[in-house]
């Protein structure tokens, strides 16, 4: 039996305009793991949506890789402008250095996670894991 990790409800905002599978407004309670909550209310409170995360719990077969993890974007939405894609990594990013405690990677919001992954990692998580004997198998930018 697999063992079951926390979650917590939290409204996803309207304002963000994040959309279920069907095209309907997503503004309602998702289960979010306890571990990322925090994180991922901070995120939405500054206007960056989020289409999935997970606190990284290999006992439980939520992820392949056991490292918390989440994805900016909105459903549907394509990424074609580069130079708007990485100023929201980027933003992003400047965010997650405030907040994150603990060792957490952002999929690139131009790939599917399970068929072109890559991720986005600040050098303290990234150095973090490497002590810990974490092997990177997928491609990754380092920053800051």
């Amino acid at each position: 039996m697999s063992e079951q990790h926390e979650t917590i409800l939290l409204t996803v905002p309207k304002y963000l305009g994040l959309k279920t599978i069907d095209g309907e407004p997503k503004a309602f309670p998702v289960h979010i793991d306890i571990k990322m909550a925090e994180l991922i209310r901070t995120l939405w409170n500054r206007g960056i949506g989020t289409i999935g995360c997970c606190e990284g719990n290999n006992n439980g077969k939520t992820v392949n890789r056991n490292i918390a993890w989440f994805q900016i974007g909105v459903a549907g939405v394509t990424w074609e402008l580069n130079w708007v894609t990485d100023a929201c990594i980027e933003k992003t990013m400047r965010i997650l250095n405030e907040i994150a405690t603990f060792p957490v990677y952002m999929y690139d919001p131009r790939c599917i996670p399970i068929k072109n992954p890559e991720i986005h990692i600040l050098r303290r998580h990234y150095e973090q894991l490497i002590d810990n004997g974490y092997e990177f198998d997928i491609p990754f930018t380092i920053w800051f």
